[in-house]
């Protein structure tokens, strides 16, 4: 019985690091799988956010008190759903010999890209483009085979 405690303790922790520590090394594989379930929980966060903060403010008749529990519950839900993309991107640029900023610097592409697109060029589809070349950027460059800096 103590084993399966400290298996699941060690898989708990597992995530955890993987998902909230931006630290070490992670490969395409593990970036894909992982990154497409930490977009997924972001998007799933962010409807939740606003369905509930919109019934809150629905059944209370305007008051402010429900729509504020809501946003006090939901709110480190949302940092959480938004920290862990940005460690495993981190350690995606890590595992490519690539400091933090590389990482920092192709959100700042991709979102000025997502930006031109919807709201200067006013076409939605342009999205498509600065996300596609994202993906190839972090998930298909490969990193690098030897020990580096960061692990």
């Amino acid at each position: 019985m103590a084993e399966d405690t400290r298996s699941e303790t060690s898989v708990f922790r597992r995530w955890a690091q993987l998902y909230f520590n931006p630290s070490g090394r992670i490969g395409r594989r593990e970036w894909w799988l992982h990154g497409v379930l930490g977009v997924m929980i972001l998007a799933v966060c962010a409807i939740l956010w606003t369905v509930f903060g919109s019934l809150a403010t629905i059944w209370a008749g305007g008051s402010t008190i429900l729509l504020w529990v809501v946003r006090i519950v939901g709110l480190p839900l949302l940092v959480a759903a938004v920290w862990a993309p940005y460690a495993l991107g981190v350690k995606r640029m890590h595992d490519r010999d690539k400091s933090a900023w590389w990482f920092v610097a192709g959100v700042a592409v991709a979102a000025v890209g997502v930006a031109l697109g919807v709201f200067v060029l006013g076409e939605r589809r342009a999205v498509i483009f600065p996300v596609v070349m994202w993906s190839i950027w972090m998930g298909w460059s490969k990193g690098s085979e030897r020990p580096n800096r960061y692990g």
